[in-house]
């Protein structure tokens, strides 16, 4: 049975995984985002929290760390210049020096995202 806090979790999760776009202030709402394929942009809210934290981010996935006004903007944003140059790093790779042990079926699941990605990247 899940606790409170396990549900509140998982519908976050969940509303970010079937949004069309997330315009966020929040990295971890840009993190969960990119990793659902969800579009989305950083927004500027007036208060970018830890910046060097959204560069790393951005640097990790080939993307500049652009920040954004409004939904419009941020569309855009994401058209021209996320989507086209986004390179989401392998799976496997980090999975295997995660601090927990990983299920097998998500380390083979892994393993299959990371070849299509492979695949699509050679076109």
């Amino acid at each position: 049975m899940q606790t409170l806090r396990q549900r509140r979790f998982r519908r976050i999760l969940d509303d970010i995984a079937s949004a069309r776009f997330m315009l966020t202030a929040s990295l971890h709402g840009a993190v969960v985002a990119a990793a659902y394929n969800v579009p989305f942009a950083f927004w500027d809210n007036g208060f970018v929290d830890l910046p060097f934290k959204w560069q790393d981010f951005s640097s990790s996935l080939g993307i500049d760390c652009d920040f954004v006004s409004d939904t419009q903007s941020g569309l855009v944003v994401y058209k021209e210049k996320i989507l086209p140059r986004m390179k989401k790093p392998r799976l496997l790779p980090i999975l295997k020096v995660c601090p927990f042990s990983v299920h097998s079926r998500l380390l083979l699941k892994a393993y299959m995202a990371d070849r299509r990605a492979a695949k699509s990247n050679r076109g």
